[in-house]
């Protein structure tokens, strides 16, 4: 009996008036379901960010391919508030991706410059500070916070969690359809009740959590849908933080594509599936030289017309269309002899006025 079968039947019995299963049994479900999905998979998430009590909002478009190490995330973003300039590029990132054991990073779509093409041993710590997205997506919706926060905190940590907790589930009725409900009451930081529906494969629906004074809460709730193979899987995932009753975050997540458990062509993982600007330069590592980078050009890498040529072409260019510079006409030295003669004419005034003041003096 397959993973999804057996999630399925469980929540046919539970729906049919058995008794409640333990919370463990819940929470084992909802992560079983996706334990049963490989590691290939192609995703396209609509990503909304509001953060109300700044007027700063992100739209922005996350597509993820993953072929067991071969991982590529694509962000592009839509409209951004605090940065203009971003808008209308695509930041890549791709672990494995044309040299094994190295992560590439490069942006595309910029219009005043031309972003390299980097290579960063896997584990570097740059890569993996700007590698955001770097988890396990076959978890999407069992994290309980925005997408920003899947990169610091396992994809399903919230449920394991829950599962170390343990504790009896409760039938409980939410939006007109049955759910289970495990939760731990708040008495020294936060409270939480997570709910769980059988209709959905036993999938997370909502996870609520609030502090002792209710002053700071968060609130995921998730939809799903069935993909092509019979799986439940997330169709919307909408967050919520408040603080003193305002509205600190908002996300709003729309997967547009859920295509699970398919083949994805090699081709994604290579610089022409990736699809550069022409111009762009590769930074390849075995190449020590910078000027050695090659270049792309027409769907392809030009290794003739390098950094260092297309550099020193186009200083040549530069020079060859500069305007010429005008002569500088020649000035006349002057001799110097009007102001000699000026000197002397003061001595020999300075000269009489002395012999003046004397035979007056006499």
């Amino acid at each position: 009996m397959t993973p999804t079968l057996a999630t399925t039947l469980v929540g046919l019995v539970a729906l049919a008036g058995a008794a409640v299963p333990p919370g463990q049994a819940v929470v084992q479900q909802a992560l079983g379901a996706r334990d049963s999905l490989t590691q290939n998979y192609h995703l396209v998430l609509a990503v909304t960010t509001a953060l109300p009590d700044r007027y700063d909002k992100q739209v922005y478009t996350l597509e993820v391919w993953v072929k067991g190490p071969l991982v590529r995330t694509d962000l592009t973003r839509h409209e951004n508030t605090s940065d203009k300039a971003s808008v209308g590029t695509r930041m890549v990132v791709c672990r494995n991706c044309e040299r094994t054991g190295y992560g590439l990073t490069t942006t595309t779509g910029l219009t005043s410059s031309r972003s390299q093409v980097s290579f960063y041993p896997l584990g570097d710590k740059y890569f993996e500070a700007v590698d955001t997205f770097k988890v396990d997506w076959r978890r999407l919706g069992q994290l309980h916070g925005c997408l920003t926060n899947y990169a610091r905190d396992p994809a399903d940590s919230s449920l394991r969690f829950v599962l170390q907790v343990g504790g009896e589930a409760r039938e409980v009725e939410e939006d007109g359809a049955v759910c289970y409900a495990l939760g731990v009451p708040s008495k020294t930081g936060y409270g939480y009740r997570c709910l769980f529906g059988p209709q959905v494969g036993m999938n997370l629906v909502k996870y609520d959590d609030a502090s002792d004074n209710q002053q700071f809460k968060k609130s995921t709730a998730v939809t799903y849908s069935k993909t092509a193979g019979g799986v439940w899987f997330p169709k919307t995932i909408t967050h919520n933080r408040t603080r003193a009753g305002s509205e600190m975050l908002r996300e709003q997540v729309v997967v547009e594509t859920a295509e699970l458990n398919t083949v994805v062509p090699d081709r994604v993982f290579t610089l022409a599936g990736i699809g550069l600007d022409y111009g762009q330069s590769v930074a390849f590592p075995e190449i020590k030289n910078n000027a050695d980078y090659p270049t792309w050009s027409e769907g392809k890498l030009d290794t003739v017309n390098t950094v260092g040529k297309t550099a020193a072409r186009a200083y040549q260019l530069k020079m060859a269309l500069a305007p010429a510079k005008p002569p500088v006409p020649d000035v006349p030295q002057s001799s110097g002899r009007p102001y000699y003669a000026s000197a002397a004419a003061l001595a020999a005034l300075a000269a009489g006025l002395i012999v003046l003041a004397r035979r007056r003096a006499a």
